[in-house]
């Protein structure tokens, strides 16, 4: 089984039974949805694996450790873990603070970017207007923070 089929199982475990927030949409279906992203836009499975995982630091139990050893434990997997601890959003931090870190690291930016428009996507299925109208600025912030120079 490749790296990117591992990090599918692996989110897919993490995340079995959880639902998208606004909509009640199966978890499992953004992600897919980002990972088919990341791969049409042709970036490697490194990318790919991230993309499965995206979420799994903060929104699951899965651990740092479990995905680098899940993956090999090897350079690879190594960078994998980085990527998604580098999109981990730490409760006390600002969506600012924290898009500029995920900007540090190129391979959570390009994940992040694919994240950002998935959810932008769907952002007109959130039924309360205030919510919507907050989430809609949240993504608009971060798209700006990571495509600016």
């Amino acid at each position: 089984m490749n790296l990117v089929d591992q990090a599918q199982q692996m989110a897919l475990k993490a995340h079995f039974g959880q639902s998208n927030n606004h909509d009640d949409e199966p978890y499992v279906l953004h992600l897919q949805r980002v990972y088919i992203s990341t791969r049409d836009a042709g970036l490697d499975e490194i990318h790919q694996a991230v993309a499965w995982l995206h979420d799994t630091l903060e929104d699951t139990n899965l651990t740092v450790s479990e995905i680098i050893n899940g993956l090999g434990a090897d350079e690879s997997a190594a960078c994998i873990a980085s990527g998604v601890l580098s999109l981990t959003k730490i409760q006390s931090e600002t969506n600012e603070h924290y898009y500029h870190c995920v900007k540090s690291n190129p391979v959570a930016k390009a994940v992040k970017l694919h994240d950002l428009h998935d959810n932008f996507g769907r952002n007109h299925l959130i039924e309360d207007e205030a919510t919507r109208l907050r989430m809609a600025h949240k993504y608009s912030l971060g798209i700006d923070i990571l495509t600016r120079s």
